[in-house]
């Protein structure tokens, strides 16, 4: 509330109150995996937004008002947006984002050398810590990995095992202390 005096040019004085509202904007917004490393960002600011500014971990940014970003590599990442709203006044808000955990891999494998479907692996995405374990019908250990980017070749102490099912165990830790595990089976091809 402010008190307002005007005086005319022959002394006359007129008294006033006036309120002033001043709406500041509030900057949020929401995300959405679409990709492996695609993550499409929904504004959800208020109170008369003109401008936006995006920022991705800190190298990539955007002015679109729902970008879609595509990360360089899994995992969390930090995204800040700071919005203006048509009288000026600025807000931000910074939030880490975290993938959702998924995971898959094939229920057989040709691990002949032709450079196709060779290694026994799983694919995914969110995953902070992975362990895949293989075991013969019998339950002998065949092979362990503790990276997805290793996978099984078909072979145990240097040689190729014979054509049949495999028991697989997998388990992986999403960023969130997610878990996710399985047991399951692989067909080795050759």
């Amino acid at each position: 509330n402010y008190n307002v005096t005007v005086t005319d040019g022959c002394g006359a004085q007129v008294n006033n109150s006036v309120t002033v509202t001043v709406t500041e904007p509030t900057a949020n917004f929401s995300y959405e995996y679409v990709s492996e490393f695609g993550v499409q960002f929904t504004d959800s600011s208020y109170n008369n937004i003109t401008v936006y500014s995006w920022t991705f971990d800190l190298t990539g940014s955007s002015s679109e008002k729902d970008p879609l970003y595509v990360f360089n590599s899994d995992g969390e990442h930090d995204v800040t947006l700071t919005v203006q709203d048509e009288n000026g006044c600025y807000a931000t808000i910074t939030r880490t984002i975290r993938p959702p955990i998924f995971i898959y891999g094939p229920n057989a494998f040709t691990p002949d050398g032709d450079g196709v479907n060779d290694e026994f692996t799983f694919k995914g995405m969110g995953i902070e810590h992975y362990e895949l374990l293989i075991f013969d019908r019998w339950g002998e250990f065949m092979f362990g990995s503790t990276l997805m980017s290793e996978g099984w070749d078909g072979t145990y102490k240097g040689k190729q095992v014979p054509n049949g099912t495999y028991v697989y165990k997998v388990r992986a830790e999403s960023y969130d202390k997610e878990v996710f595990e399985k047991i399951g089976s692989v067909i080795v091809l050759r």
